[in-house]
C-alpha cells in the first residue's frame, strides 16, 4: 500500500495554511477598510476588512457593533495592503469578529466612520 504521496501532499498543504491570529480587546474603530481592536496592554491591532456584504461588511459592523464594545478577531497574515486614506500598510485580514461583551461605559458612538478627508455632507 503506498500512502507516502498522498500523506506528502496532504502535509504540505497544511504546512502552506496560513495560520490564525486571535486577539481580543476593545473595538476603536470599523471604517470601509480596516478594523481595529486595542489590547489589554494598549496595543491597537488594525486588520484590513475586504468584505463587502454579510456579517462582516463595513455597515453591518456599524449596526450591531459600538466603540468600546470587548470582541475578539481572528485574522491571517498578508503580504500588506496599504490603504492611502490611512496612510499606513496592513499586514493583516480579518476574518471573523466575535462580540465577548458590550460597551460598560454608558451610550457610545456608532463605530463606523467616515473616511479621513471626506467632505462633511
Amino acid at each position: 500500500m503506498r500512502t507516502y504521496p498522498l500523506c506528502l501532499a496532504f502535509l504540505a498543504g497544511l504546512a502552506s495554511a496560513a495560520p490564525k491570529l486571535t486577539f481580543s480587546g476593545e473595538l476603536q474603530w470599523v471604517t470601509n477598510w480596516s478594523v481595529a481592536v486595542r489590547l489589554d496592554d494598549g496595543a491597537i491591532i488594525d486588520a484590513e476588512n475586504t468584505a463587502t456584504h454579510g456579517d462582516l461588511a463595513p455597515a453591518e459592523l456599524g449596526k450591531k457593533y459600538a466603540i468600546g464594545d470587548r470582541v475578539e478577531i481572528i485574522c491571517e497574515r498578508i503580504k500588506g495592503a496599504y490603504h492611502p486614506e490611512l496612510t499606513w500598510q496592513l499586514q493583516l485580514e480579518l476574518k471573523k469578529l466575535k462580540l465577548l461583551g458590550k460597551e460598560a461605559r454608558g451610550t457610545s458612538p456608532t463605530c463606523l466612520r467616515p473616511r479621513p478627508g471626506a467632505a462633511d455632507a
